[in-house]
């Protein structure tokens, strides 16, 4: 960590001026946290499940897109909270040279994985995932299907229209009126 800059904050966190006092304690916190990136994707090669997801959540709390190799590498993680939780951070993150990598979620087994990778779809606004979102409307889990609707909406798609539509005049009420919103989320043409 450069020194100075370290040195600096330390003496603004006795400054008169409470705010300047947090706001330093906190850039001193981002200092220290950026300067432990390299041990983060160490800790996430080499631990255990439960480390791996500390990994990935600090990834997410310290907002660092430098993480695209880690992250995309736990999309594929045996293990499903890994994968759900990296979906989620590349999400949260909008990393969209990662898209590609939560596209594939949208095939995962487990509904959760699928939910929260289409979730981050939609926090993405990825239109490349439209085709592969419009195939869950098909799936036979109500939630998922939910989810799907939603993100379809998000993405703003006019692709997604005659899907909407079908969904709109089929289905129970929540699926309806979940397709009625995504339906006024769409572009035009």
């Amino acid at each position: 960590m450069p020194t100075k800059r370290k040195e600096a904050l330390i003496k603004a966190l006795k400054d008169h001026d409470q705010k300047v006092r947090e706001v330093a304690s906190t850039a001193l916190d981002h200092l220290e946290a950026r300067e432990g990136l390299r041990s983060i994707f160490e800790s996430y090669k080499t631990g255990d499940v439960a480390t791996k997801l500390r990994a990935i959540l600090a990834v997410k709390k310290l907002k660092e897109r430098r993480a695209v190799k880690m992250l995309t590498h736990a999309t594929k993680s045996e293990f499903p909270e890994i994968r759900a939780a990296a979906a989620e951070t590349i999400g949260v993150l909008r990393i969209e040279e990662a898209s590609a990598a939560v596209i594939n979620l949208l095939q995962d087994e487990l509904p959760d994985v699928v939910e929260r990778a289409a979730c981050a779809l939609g926090l993405m606004e990825c239109r490349a995932a439209v085709p592969a979102l419009l195939v869950l409307l098909e799936n036979e889990d109500e939630k998922t299907r939910l989810v799907a609707i939603e993100v379809l909406g998000q993405t703003g798609s006019p692709q997604a229209e005659p899907s909407l539509l079908k969904m709109l005049e089929e289905g129970s009420a929540l699926i309806r009126a979940k397709a009625a919103k995504a339906l006024g989320e769409l572009c035009l043409g």
